[in-house]
Protein backbone atom coordinates (compact mmCIF):
# COMPACT_ATOMS: atom_id res chain seq x y z
CA UNK A 1 0.00 0.00 0.00
CA UNK A 2 1.10 3.25 -1.21
CA UNK A 3 1.74 5.70 2.58
CA UNK A 4 -1.63 7.75 2.87
CA UNK A 5 0.46 10.77 2.98
CA UNK A 6 1.94 10.16 -0.16
CA UNK A 7 -1.89 10.28 -1.49
CA UNK A 8 -2.45 13.18 0.03
CA UNK A 9 0.65 15.70 -0.10
CA UNK A 10 1.24 15.08 -3.96
CA UNK A 11 -1.94 16.54 -4.71
CA UNK A 12 -1.65 19.25 -2.09
CA UNK A 13 1.80 20.96 -3.98
CA UNK A 14 0.10 19.97 -7.40
CA UNK A 15 -3.36 21.95 -6.23
CA UNK A 16 -1.21 24.80 -4.42
CA UNK A 17 2.28 24.98 -6.22
CA UNK A 18 1.64 23.71 -9.21
CA UNK A 19 4.47 20.74 -8.93
CA UNK A 20 3.45 17.30 -10.01
CA UNK A 21 6.75 15.56 -8.11
CA UNK A 22 7.08 11.88 -9.57
CA UNK A 23 7.01 8.72 -7.36
CA UNK A 24 10.23 6.76 -7.51
CA UNK A 25 10.73 3.70 -5.43
CA UNK A 26 13.47 2.62 -3.18
CA UNK A 27 14.84 0.59 -6.41
CA UNK A 28 15.83 3.25 -8.35
CA UNK A 29 18.65 5.81 -8.48
CA UNK A 30 17.99 8.95 -5.66
CA UNK A 31 18.28 12.60 -7.54
CA UNK A 32 19.87 15.54 -6.02
CA UNK A 33 16.32 16.82 -4.71
CA UNK A 34 14.14 14.31 -2.75
CA UNK A 35 11.39 14.12 -0.42
CA UNK A 36 11.87 10.72 1.40
CA UNK A 37 8.22 10.07 3.19
CA UNK A 38 8.29 6.37 5.52
CA UNK A 39 10.73 4.10 5.80
CA UNK A 40 12.84 3.80 2.84
CA UNK A 41 16.80 3.02 1.92
CA UNK A 42 17.75 6.70 2.20
CA UNK A 43 15.81 7.64 5.70
CA UNK A 44 17.84 8.78 8.75
CA UNK A 45 15.63 9.93 11.00
CA UNK A 46 13.62 7.53 13.25
CA UNK A 47 10.52 9.33 14.99
CA UNK A 48 9.65 8.13 18.91
CA UNK A 49 6.54 6.34 19.74
CA UNK A 50 3.33 8.38 18.74
CA UNK A 51 5.67 11.14 16.78
CA UNK A 52 6.40 12.24 13.44
CA UNK A 53 9.51 13.84 12.39
CA UNK A 54 10.24 16.68 8.99
CA UNK A 55 14.45 16.96 8.50
CA UNK A 56 15.77 18.24 5.71
CA UNK A 57 19.22 17.34 5.22
CA UNK A 58 21.60 16.45 2.59
CA UNK A 59 18.81 18.38 0.02
CA UNK A 60 16.51 16.18 0.92
CA UNK A 61 13.04 16.29 3.04
CA UNK A 62 12.55 13.33 5.06
CA UNK A 63 9.00 12.73 6.36
CA UNK A 64 8.87 9.79 8.78
CA UNK A 65 5.94 8.80 11.28
CA UNK A 66 5.50 6.03 13.99
CA UNK A 67 1.85 4.92 13.26
CA UNK A 68 -0.89 6.30 10.74
CA UNK A 69 -2.25 8.84 13.40
CA UNK A 70 1.30 10.68 13.70
CA UNK A 71 1.69 10.86 9.46
CA UNK A 72 -2.11 12.40 9.92
CA UNK A 73 -0.96 14.92 12.17
CA UNK A 74 2.57 15.07 10.09
CA UNK A 75 0.00 16.27 7.13
CA UNK A 76 -2.12 18.82 8.98
CA UNK A 77 1.58 20.23 10.03
CA UNK A 78 3.48 20.39 6.56
CA UNK A 79 0.05 22.24 5.07
CA UNK A 80 -1.08 24.23 7.66
CA UNK A 81 1.94 25.67 9.20
CA UNK A 82 5.74 24.78 7.10
CA UNK A 83 3.92 25.25 3.51
CA UNK A 84 0.33 27.10 3.97
CA UNK A 85 -0.31 28.91 0.47
CA UNK A 86 0.64 32.30 1.37
CA UNK A 87 0.24 34.55 -1.46
CA UNK A 88 3.71 35.86 -3.25
CA UNK A 89 6.18 33.64 -0.37
CA UNK A 90 8.18 31.67 -1.24
CA UNK A 91 8.96 28.90 1.09
CA UNK A 92 12.71 28.34 2.22
CA UNK A 93 13.49 25.27 4.41
CA UNK A 94 17.20 25.18 5.67
CA UNK A 95 19.41 22.85 5.65
CA UNK A 96 19.32 20.71 9.00
CA UNK A 97 15.69 21.86 9.95
CA UNK A 98 14.08 19.55 12.18
CA UNK A 99 10.86 19.45 13.76
CA UNK A 100 9.52 16.70 15.70
CA UNK A 101 5.66 16.67 16.48
CA UNK A 102 3.19 14.12 17.80
CA UNK A 103 -0.01 12.57 17.27
CA UNK A 104 -3.33 14.10 18.15
CA UNK A 105 -5.55 11.52 20.37
CA UNK A 106 -9.19 13.50 20.42
CA UNK A 107 -12.86 12.75 21.28
CA UNK A 108 -14.31 14.33 18.74
CA UNK A 109 -12.67 12.25 15.86
CA UNK A 110 -12.61 8.92 18.21
CA UNK A 111 -8.83 8.71 17.88
CA UNK A 112 -8.44 8.40 21.16
CA UNK A 113 -9.72 5.05 21.45
CA UNK A 114 -6.20 3.51 19.17
CA UNK A 115 -4.72 3.11 22.97
CA UNK A 116 -7.87 3.30 25.43
CA UNK A 117 -9.56 0.30 25.72
CA UNK A 118 -11.79 0.20 28.70
CA UNK A 119 -14.61 -2.54 29.25
CA UNK A 120 -13.99 -6.43 28.01
CA UNK A 121 -14.70 -6.48 24.21
CA UNK A 122 -13.70 -3.72 21.28
CA UNK A 123 -16.37 -4.13 18.13
CA UNK A 124 -15.71 -2.49 15.48
CA UNK A 125 -18.78 -2.20 12.72
CA UNK A 126 -17.93 -1.34 8.80
CA UNK A 127 -19.33 -0.61 5.38
CA UNK A 128 -16.10 -1.25 3.59
CA UNK A 129 -17.92 -0.69 0.65
CA UNK A 130 -16.82 -3.29 -1.42
CA UNK A 131 -17.25 -2.12 -5.31
CA UNK A 132 -15.54 -0.51 -8.06
CA UNK A 133 -17.49 1.83 -9.09
CA UNK A 134 -17.08 5.92 -6.85
CA UNK A 135 -14.22 6.10 -3.96
CA UNK A 136 -10.87 5.02 -5.56
CA UNK A 137 -9.57 2.12 -7.00
CA UNK A 138 -10.81 -1.06 -4.50
CA UNK A 139 -6.51 -2.32 -3.57
CA UNK A 140 -5.80 1.53 -2.16
CA UNK A 141 -8.65 1.51 0.09
CA UNK A 142 -8.62 -1.98 0.86
CA UNK A 143 -5.03 -0.71 1.90
CA UNK A 144 -6.14 2.11 3.91
CA UNK A 145 -8.60 0.41 5.61
CA UNK A 146 -6.43 -2.59 6.96
CA UNK A 147 -4.11 0.47 8.23
CA UNK A 148 -7.39 1.99 10.12
CA UNK A 149 -8.34 -2.09 11.44
CA UNK A 150 -4.32 -2.25 12.47
CA UNK A 151 -5.05 0.74 14.37
CA UNK A 152 -7.59 -0.22 16.59
CA UNK A 153 -7.12 -3.79 16.62
CA UNK A 154 -11.14 -4.45 17.05
CA UNK A 155 -12.20 -8.21 19.19
CA UNK A 156 -14.97 -8.58 16.43
CA UNK A 157 -15.00 -6.87 12.62
CA UNK A 158 -18.65 -6.94 11.62
CA UNK A 159 -18.80 -5.79 8.22
CA UNK A 160 -21.56 -4.88 5.55
CA UNK A 161 -20.91 -4.69 1.44
CA UNK A 162 -18.44 -6.78 1.77
CA UNK A 163 -18.55 -8.15 -1.63
CA UNK A 164 -16.53 -10.80 -3.61
CA UNK A 165 -13.91 -8.67 -4.18
CA UNK A 166 -13.33 -8.10 -0.66
CA UNK A 167 -13.55 -12.12 0.12
CA UNK A 168 -11.01 -12.59 -2.47
CA UNK A 169 -8.15 -10.09 -1.41
CA UNK A 170 -9.50 -8.25 1.73
CA UNK A 171 -10.18 -11.74 3.84
CA UNK A 172 -6.74 -12.70 3.33
CA UNK A 173 -5.19 -9.45 4.58
CA UNK A 174 -7.33 -9.37 7.91
CA UNK A 175 -5.75 -13.72 8.13
CA UNK A 176 -2.35 -11.82 8.34
CA UNK A 177 -3.11 -9.39 11.13
CA UNK A 178 -4.31 -12.32 13.03
CA UNK A 179 -8.40 -12.85 12.40
CA UNK A 180 -10.45 -15.29 11.58
CA UNK A 181 -13.89 -15.28 9.53
CA UNK A 182 -17.22 -16.97 11.20
CA UNK A 183 -17.83 -20.17 9.22
CA UNK A 184 -21.77 -19.81 8.15
CA UNK A 185 -23.82 -21.31 5.68
CA UNK A 186 -24.93 -18.77 3.12
CA UNK A 187 -25.65 -18.24 -0.55
CA UNK A 188 -22.84 -17.15 -3.20
CA UNK A 189 -21.22 -14.71 -1.03
CA UNK A 190 -21.46 -13.31 2.61
CA UNK A 191 -21.75 -9.71 2.41
CA UNK A 192 -22.41 -9.15 6.19
CA UNK A 193 -19.46 -11.36 7.35
CA UNK A 194 -17.92 -11.46 11.15
CA UNK A 195 -14.51 -11.75 11.93
CA UNK A 196 -12.99 -12.31 15.42
CA UNK A 197 -9.59 -12.30 16.86
CA UNK A 198 -7.94 -15.77 17.33
CA UNK A 199 -6.06 -14.61 20.28
CA UNK A 200 -8.80 -13.38 22.23
CA UNK A 201 -12.28 -15.34 21.13
CA UNK A 202 -13.37 -18.40 20.12
CA UNK A 203 -17.06 -19.07 18.12
CA UNK A 204 -19.78 -21.22 20.52
CA UNK A 205 -22.18 -21.02 17.68
CA UNK A 206 -22.79 -18.97 14.17
CA UNK A 207 -25.19 -18.53 11.83
CA UNK A 208 -26.87 -16.32 8.55
CA UNK A 209 -29.87 -15.04 8.03
CA UNK A 210 -30.56 -14.12 4.40
CA UNK A 211 -33.46 -11.18 4.67
CA UNK A 212 -36.61 -11.56 2.15
CA UNK A 213 -38.29 -9.59 0.38
CA UNK A 214 -36.23 -7.16 -1.74
CA UNK A 215 -32.53 -7.71 -1.59
CA UNK A 216 -29.68 -6.44 -4.05
CA UNK A 217 -27.38 -9.27 -5.39
CA UNK A 218 -28.66 -10.87 -1.91
CA UNK A 219 -26.72 -8.30 0.37
CA UNK A 220 -28.76 -7.50 2.61
CA UNK A 221 -28.48 -9.83 5.51
CA UNK A 222 -27.34 -10.99 9.22
CA UNK A 223 -24.61 -12.93 10.10
CA UNK A 224 -24.68 -13.75 14.24
CA UNK A 225 -22.17 -15.48 16.25
CA UNK A 226 -21.86 -16.48 19.97
CA UNK A 227 -18.30 -15.49 21.13
CA UNK A 228 -16.21 -16.94 24.40
CA UNK A 229 -13.52 -15.07 25.56
CA UNK A 230 -10.43 -17.32 26.06
CA UNK A 231 -9.29 -15.73 29.02
CA UNK A 232 -12.30 -14.67 31.36
CA UNK A 233 -15.09 -17.28 29.57
CA UNK A 234 -17.42 -14.90 29.39
CA UNK A 235 -19.65 -14.62 26.35
CA UNK A 236 -21.57 -12.53 24.50
CA UNK A 237 -23.40 -12.69 20.52
CA UNK A 238 -22.56 -9.91 17.88
CA UNK A 239 -24.66 -9.44 14.57
CA UNK A 240 -23.99 -8.22 11.54
CA UNK A 241 -26.57 -6.15 9.64
CA UNK A 242 -27.24 -4.59 6.38
CA UNK A 243 -31.10 -3.63 5.85
CA UNK A 244 -32.64 -2.44 2.01
CA UNK A 245 -31.69 0.85 1.30
CA UNK A 246 -33.75 3.45 -0.95
CA UNK A 247 -34.20 2.49 -4.46
CA UNK A 248 -37.12 3.50 -7.62
CA UNK A 249 -39.24 0.47 -8.04
CA UNK A 250 -39.77 -0.41 -4.33
CA UNK A 251 -41.13 0.61 -0.68
CA UNK A 252 -37.84 0.96 0.99
CA UNK A 253 -39.12 1.71 4.54
CA UNK A 254 -41.58 -1.08 3.74
CA UNK A 255 -38.92 -3.48 3.22
CA UNK A 256 -36.65 -2.36 5.85
CA UNK A 257 -39.54 -2.60 8.52
CA UNK A 258 -39.86 -6.15 7.35
CA UNK A 259 -35.80 -6.45 8.09
CA UNK A 260 -36.14 -5.25 11.66
CA UNK A 261 -39.31 -7.72 11.94
CA UNK A 262 -36.93 -10.60 11.05
CA UNK A 263 -34.01 -9.69 13.15
CA UNK A 264 -36.33 -9.46 15.96
CA UNK A 265 -37.47 -12.67 15.27
CA UNK A 266 -34.14 -14.00 15.29
CA UNK A 267 -32.99 -12.61 18.12
CA UNK A 268 -36.39 -14.18 20.34
CA UNK A 269 -35.00 -17.93 18.84
CA UNK A 270 -31.60 -17.14 20.84
CA UNK A 271 -32.95 -16.11 23.25
CA UNK A 272 -35.25 -19.20 23.33
CA UNK A 273 -32.15 -20.67 24.31
CA UNK A 274 -31.42 -21.04 28.28
CA UNK A 275 -27.69 -20.79 27.51
CA UNK A 276 -28.45 -17.45 25.29
CA UNK A 277 -30.80 -16.17 27.04
CA UNK A 278 -29.18 -13.19 29.21
CA UNK A 279 -25.59 -13.08 27.57
CA UNK A 280 -25.01 -9.70 26.32
CA UNK A 281 -25.56 -8.77 22.53
CA UNK A 282 -24.62 -6.16 20.39
CA UNK A 283 -26.68 -5.79 16.87
CA UNK A 284 -25.29 -3.36 14.38
CA UNK A 285 -24.40 -2.09 11.00
CA UNK A 286 -26.03 -0.48 8.09
CA UNK A 287 -29.53 0.13 8.75
CA UNK A 288 -30.18 2.44 5.62
CA UNK A 289 -32.64 4.41 8.12
CA UNK A 290 -31.99 7.10 11.16
CA UNK A 291 -32.81 6.94 14.66
CA UNK A 292 -36.40 8.33 14.17
CA UNK A 293 -37.46 5.86 11.51
CA UNK A 294 -40.17 2.93 11.96
CA UNK A 295 -37.79 0.00 11.07
CA UNK A 296 -35.30 1.41 14.26
CA UNK A 297 -38.37 1.54 16.43
CA UNK A 298 -39.19 -2.14 15.68
CA UNK A 299 -36.14 -3.42 17.37
CA UNK A 300 -36.09 -0.94 20.21
CA UNK A 301 -40.11 -2.69 20.81
CA UNK A 302 -38.01 -5.65 21.27
CA UNK A 303 -35.60 -5.16 24.06
CA UNK A 304 -32.70 -3.52 22.15
CA UNK A 305 -31.26 -0.36 23.63
CA UNK A 306 -29.74 2.06 21.34
CA UNK A 307 -25.45 1.69 22.36
CA UNK A 308 -24.59 5.49 21.49
CA UNK A 309 -27.51 7.11 23.62
CA UNK A 310 -26.10 4.73 26.66
CA UNK A 311 -22.84 4.92 26.34
CA UNK A 312 -20.07 6.09 29.17
CA UNK A 313 -17.84 8.35 26.36
CA UNK A 314 -18.80 9.58 22.72
CA UNK A 315 -18.50 11.45 20.22
CA UNK A 316 -21.05 13.12 17.79
CA UNK A 317 -21.24 12.23 14.67
CA UNK A 318 -22.92 10.60 11.31
CA UNK A 319 -20.92 7.80 9.99
CA UNK A 320 -22.62 8.11 6.62
CA UNK A 321 -21.20 10.90 3.95
CA UNK A 322 -20.61 11.19 0.42
CA UNK A 323 -18.62 9.43 -1.69
CA UNK A 324 -14.62 10.60 -2.31
CA UNK A 325 -13.70 12.35 -5.41
CA UNK A 326 -10.24 9.80 -6.65
CA UNK A 327 -8.64 11.78 -9.87
CA UNK A 328 -7.60 9.43 -12.60
CA UNK A 329 -5.22 11.17 -13.78
CA UNK A 330 -2.90 11.99 -10.80
CA UNK A 331 -3.78 9.07 -9.06
CA UNK A 332 -4.85 11.00 -5.85
CA UNK A 333 -8.42 11.66 -3.95
CA UNK A 334 -8.89 15.41 -4.53
CA UNK A 335 -12.21 15.89 -2.40
CA UNK A 336 -13.84 14.41 0.34
CA UNK A 337 -16.54 15.42 3.01
CA UNK A 338 -16.65 15.20 6.66
CA UNK A 339 -19.95 14.18 8.54
CA UNK A 340 -21.99 17.62 9.52
CA UNK A 341 -24.47 15.96 11.26
CA UNK A 342 -24.27 14.68 14.42
CA UNK A 343 -25.66 10.59 15.52
CA UNK A 344 -28.98 11.19 16.02
CA UNK A 345 -29.50 13.58 12.23
CA UNK A 346 -30.98 12.52 9.39
CA UNK A 347 -28.20 11.19 7.35
CA UNK A 348 -27.13 8.72 10.07
CA UNK A 349 -27.64 5.66 8.67
CA UNK A 350 -25.31 3.22 11.01
CA UNK A 351 -26.09 1.92 14.29
CA UNK A 352 -25.30 -0.37 16.79
CA UNK A 353 -28.06 -1.95 19.38
CA UNK A 354 -27.22 -3.92 22.47
CA UNK A 355 -29.41 -5.92 25.03
CA UNK A 356 -30.89 -4.10 28.15
CA UNK A 357 -27.84 -5.90 30.25
CA UNK A 358 -25.36 -4.51 28.42
CA UNK A 359 -22.68 -1.60 29.75
CA UNK A 360 -21.38 0.31 27.08
CA UNK A 361 -18.12 1.78 27.81
CA UNK A 362 -17.80 4.28 24.96
CA UNK A 363 -18.88 4.48 21.31
CA UNK A 364 -16.82 6.34 18.58
CA UNK A 365 -17.79 6.89 15.10
CA UNK A 366 -13.84 7.09 14.03
CA UNK A 367 -13.12 10.05 11.61
CA UNK A 368 -9.41 9.30 10.71
CA UNK A 369 -8.24 11.33 8.01
CA UNK A 370 -7.92 8.15 5.99
CA UNK A 371 -10.96 6.13 6.95
CA UNK A 372 -12.93 9.77 5.59
CA UNK A 373 -11.31 8.29 2.04
CA UNK A 374 -11.71 4.82 1.81
CA UNK A 375 -15.51 3.98 2.29
CA UNK A 376 -18.67 6.16 2.29
CA UNK A 377 -19.21 5.20 5.83
CA UNK A 378 -17.11 5.40 8.83
CA UNK A 379 -16.82 2.73 11.18
CA UNK A 380 -18.53 2.72 14.61
CA UNK A 381 -16.51 1.16 17.68
CA UNK A 382 -18.38 -0.30 20.40
CA UNK A 383 -16.54 -1.51 23.58
CA UNK A 384 -18.77 -3.07 26.16
CA UNK A 385 -18.67 -4.87 29.57
CA UNK A 386 -19.27 -8.22 30.07
CA UNK A 387 -21.18 -9.76 33.20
Amino acid sequence: MRNFLLIFFRYYLLRNYGYKLEIVSDTENGIEYEILIGNTVRTTETPKEGQFVVFAGDFKLQLIAADMQSYEAMYEYMTKELLKPIAGKNHVISEGFVYAGEKVRNLETGTRFATERPGDVRCMFYNVYGYKARCGPIAERQGLQEQLIKTYMPDVLAFQEYSGNYHSAFTYRLRENGYCEVEVLQGENNYTPLFYRKDRLKVMDSGYLLYEGPNDVNSKSITWAVFEMLESGKQFIAMSNHFMYNQSGIDANAARVANAKEAAALIAKLRSNDVYKDIPMLFGGDLNCNMNSEPVEKLTENGLVNAWKIAEVKNDSSGHHDYTTYNEEYETYSAWDIPIEGYLGATSIDHVFVSENTLVKSFATLMDMYALIASDHLPELVQISLK
